[in-house]
């Protein structure tokens, strides 16, 4: 179809991950929570048709090159990874274009297991959240969705360290600042474009049932 963007497959851990290991599937959703979105993978059912995707994972989707390359690709934003791959689905999605889900193929994965030999576990928790935080600020233009995002950043944030620790939680904060005059630049240019609003994508693309 002309409006697809993207098309992301299902995807299997090894066994040997256990049972709580990360789960992820490919039947992906962005919810929106207390000022934050939220990336889930969904546990479903594998012989389901084609559905809704949030984002298409950047290591197991295929992409309409054209469409990729309007829209610029993996931003160096997010360098060196994490959320790249959900922001330029946002993007597709306010643009008009679909990330759709297919069940029926395959890819076998291992969560994690390249970034955190190359950066360390600490340092993969940084970026991740270091580019959670950039991807609301850079895609995100709706004005209830950011003042509810700023009023309850230092809540979330604390929420977070508890998580991952105070110095990790410090220390994405900081770099996502760092990059925040780039990321709002990247947003303003968006707003030309866009056609679907944010509301309007967490409706569409969460509609995984």
């Amino acid at each position: 179809p002309p409006e697809l963007f993207a098309v992301t497959a299902r995807i299997v851990l090894p066994e040997a991950m256990g049972p709580s290991a990360t789960v992820e599937t490919g039947r992906t959703r962005i919810v929106e929570k207390k000022g934050l979105l939220r990336f889930e993978q969904v546990l479903g059912d594998d012989d389901a048709p084609a559905i809704p995707a949030a984002w298409a994972g950047g290591g197991s989707s295929a992409y309409d090159l054209a469409k990729f390359r309007e829209l610029d690709g993996m931003e160096e934003l997010y360098a060196p990874c994490y959320a790249e791959d959900a922001s330029v689905s946002w993007l597709a999605w306010r643009r008009g274009w679909r990330v759709e889900y297919e069940p029926q193929s395959v890819v076998h994965h291992l969560h994690r297991a390249t970034s955190t030999r190359v950066f360390g576990r600490s340092e993969v928790e940084v970026l991740d959240r270091r580019n959670r935080e950039l991807m609301f600020w850079r895609t995100v233009t709706d004005f209830g969705l950011a003042l509810a995002h700023a009023i309850c950043l230092p809540w979330n944030a604390r929420k977070e360290a508890r998580r991952t620790g105070l110095f990790v939680q410090g220390r994405a904060l900081v770099g996502a600042i760092a990059r925040l005059p780039r990321a709002v630049m990247l947003r303003q240019r968006m707003r030309v474009t866009s056609r679907r609003s944010d509301r309007e994508v967490l409706r569409i693309a969460n509609d995984v049932t």
